[in-house]
């Protein structure tokens, strides 16, 4: 029945949009984190720093690098779809 292919077709469709859009919302927040991190990484590298900011700035290291990790994941079998 021609309706159901074109219902069918139209779900394709919509779930390729929604995948793709998912990817480049998943690939904007990877190249924000990446950002973040390198800027986490220059600060970490000033020999004043205090032990109190490399601490704080070490949780916020971990904390984007293990969102990063997940998003990777992510990108990975978004890419594969």
């Amino acid at each position: 029945d021609q309706r159901a292919d074109r219902r069918a077709r139209n779900r394709q469709i919509a779930e390729e949009r929604r995948r793709t859009a998912r990817l480049e919302q998943v690939e904007e927040r990877i190249h924000e984190l990446e950002s973040n991190l390198a800027e986490l990484s220059r600060k970490l590298a000033d020999p004043e720093i205090t032990p109190q900011v490399v601490k704080k700035l070490g949780q916020e290291y971990v904390k984007f690098q293990d969102e990063l990790d997940l998003l990777m994941e992510e990108w990975g079998v978004l890419h594969r779809q």
